[in-house]
């Protein structure tokens, strides 16, 4: 079990009883007629075994996870946000087929149980349960509960391995020019191009973790367009790669309007 989400509803809605043999017939959840997108964010919970839970976030490209955030964490160990285990990873990180897959499993495992639901609006898994058939598997159970899922409404997806310089244009002092090489999806190294930007890097506010991809910068916008007053994204005709966003967050509001330009785009 990799996956990381806290489905609290689930658990209370069994009742903490154990499943039923009737509730894992695999012939009553049509897993096999699933077709995940092959790209989309969606943040889950993953409660496991009574003495840890967690938020998560997760980006999918070409149905593999390229970049996950921490939205919350707990552990009856103490240990919160600030101290997580080594093993919360992007390897770790669940996807949409991930549940389904692992519903599939327990139901062909004499020695696990498990439910899973399907929203009726999205038809994407919507929650998995699964536990140890046997009493003496104390604190087995995986509880996992999908908040929600942003499906990537382009044909497009940024490549694997690639450079490429962007202009971050806002009210900031951290404006400027970036050029970033980007492996496996994760920006691996970066310099600034606007000298005025060297002290910030210097000082530590400008770090590689700081500095986005053409994922991340797409992602801002998908973010930005459903919730700012005007967010636009404009796409190259020659590459077929994003060429700028442009995001106000508040038509009426003064100097909070931010964009990026992206030149330079280098696939290797």
């Amino acid at each position: 079990m990799k996956t990381l989400f806290a489905a609290v509803l689930a658990v209370l809605a069994l009742g903490g009883c154990s499943i039923s043999e009737e509730s894992v017939n695999p012939s009553e959840i049509p897993t096999e007629g699933y077709e995940e997108p092959a790209n989309y964010t969606f943040e889950y919970t993953h409660y496991s075994g009574h003495w840890w839970s967690g938020t998560f976030r997760v980006t999918v490209r070409n149905h593999v996870p390229v970049a996950f955030d921490v939205v919350r964490f707990y552990s009856d160990l103490g240990v919160d946000e600030s101290e997580l285990p080594d093993w919360i990873t992007l390897e770790a990180m669940e996807t949409l087929d991930g549940l389904v897959e692992m519903y599939d499993e327990a139901v062909e495992d004499v020695e696990w149980q498990a439910i899973l639901e399907f929203d009726g609006d999205t038809g994407h898994p919507s929650s998995l349960y699964v536990e140890g058939a046997s009493e003496f598997m104390v604190d087995e159970e995986q509880s996992y509960s999908v908040n929600w899922v942003s499906e990537y409404p382009f044909d497009y997806v940024a490549p694997a391995d690639y450079t490429f310089s962007y202009a971050y244009n806002a009210f900031s002092p951290y404006a400027g020019t970036y050029r970033v090489t980007v492996r496996d999806h994760v920006a691996v190294s970066f310099e600034v191009l606007d000298p005025h930007l060297e002290g910030y890097v210097n000082a530590g506010a400008i770090a590689l973790d700081t500095v986005l991809t053409i994922d991340d910068i797409v992602l801002l916008y998908l973010d930005a367009s459903t919730e700012a007053d005007e967010a636009t994204i404009t796409w190259d005709d020659v590459t077929g790669h994003p060429a700028s966003v442009y995001v106000d967050t508040y038509r009426d509001a003064v100097d909070d309007e931010y964009g990026y330009m992206i030149v330079d785009v280098a696939v290797e």
